[in-house]
């Protein structure tokens, strides 16, 4: 899980002054709010740290080249969604880049296509049999058999890799496949993103296996499935609840980890539901909502509408209701 910690300049040399801890990636509004918490007025400084699980590679970089928030939850929002093979294309890509920037370092994560990696190649001596086994260096094709015994890998290995640019990462070799270079980020205006909607965020602990999870809720039945297969469990009573994160203010700490993760899960939806629908207009007070199923609502509409969750409530490119239409569903 990826965090960050937020402190305001002008309070950090408060005596116990802590700063505010946001996991990442999340919505803008969430952001918004954790900079309030640690102190930051709009327009005043504040520098990062960051905590969590990020890729080893990222903590200095990230921490030395004056990033903003928002630029910090995009690249965090482009690294969740990689696989392993692609983190480890990224490490090899970030490397290439004349300079290591926070743009640079956002954009590298739009290219990685235009990268080739080879894993467990550590150095020029094996990239060099590498290269001459599978017939990747044409300025010594078609040489007699006899004459591969008495190159030097090494030397062979450095021609490639100087020809290709490349790179050696912790993980492997990374070099060029493709011309180009895209940028969606010209250091100015962020592209857009697009976060997955959830309530909570919770950390399971498998009771008798060494396995663990990180899921969102609210989720599908078919989530709920894998997941307990990840864990190699049958049932959630087979795991603990080790710890509660949410983007929605004091809802982290407003349970305990006794609760059962169907509960939260129900609470979840049924949030979901109640949101969806005052973002549409609806007045959720009106008697036609008193046995109104938000649970429901919420599962049904997590498979349609899908409207960006905030702290304070929730976005969708669905238009509001009319008066007449607000009208008609509480006579309804």
């Amino acid at each position: 899980m990826m965090q960050v910690r937020i402190y305001a300049e002008r309070c950090k040399t408060d005596s116990g002054y802590k700063g505010e801890s946001l996991i990442l990636p999340t919505y803008q509004m969430a952001m918004e709010n954790a900079k309030l918490c640690a102190g930051v007025a709009e327009g005043e400084g504040y520098s990062l740290k960051l905590v969590g699980e990020w890729p080893d590679f990222l903590y200095e970089l990230l921490e030395t080249c004056s990033a903003t928030l928002e630029e910090v939850n995009l690249l965090a929002q482009k690294l969740s969604q990689m696989s392993q093979e692609e983190m480890d294309t990224y490490e090899g890509v970030i490397q290439s880049v004349a300079e290591q920037s926070i743009r640079n370092l956002i954009n590298a994560a739009y290219n990685l296509d235009r990268f080739e990696f080879m894993p467990d190649i550590m150095n020029e001596e094996e990239l060099g049999g590498v290269s001459i086994k599978n017939d990747l260096v044409p300025v010594i094709r078609n040489l007699p058999e006899d004459v591969y015994p008495l190159l030097s890998l090494k030397a062979v290995g450095n021609y490639v890799k100087e020809q290709k640019q490349g790179v050696f990462t912790s993980k492997g070799y990374c070099c060029r496949s493709t011309e180009g270079w895209v940028e969606p980020y010209d250091g100015k205006e962020l592209p857009e993103q697009t976060m997955e909607d959830y309530i909570f965020y919770v950390h399971l602990q498998a009771l008798k296996r060494e396995e663990d999870v990180w899921l969102k809720l609210p989720c599908s039945e078919g989530k709920t499935r894998q997941v307990l297969a990840d864990l190699g469990i049958h049932t959630f009573k087979e795991c603990t609840i080790t710890e509660i994160c949410s983007p929605l203010p004091h809802f982290e700490n407003a349970f305990n980890q006794d609760v059962e993760v169907e509960t939260l899960n129900a609470l979840a939806f049924t949030i979901y539901g109640m949101e969806c629908l005052r973002a549409g207009g609806a007045n959720l007070e009106a008697e036609a909502f008193r046995n109104f199923d938000f649970e429901s609502y919420g599962r049904e509409e997590c498979g349609i509408s899908r409207p960006c969750m905030t702290p304070y409530g929730a976005i969708s490119d669905e238009p509001p209701l009319e008066e007449g239409q607000e009208n008609g569903l509480q006579m309804e």
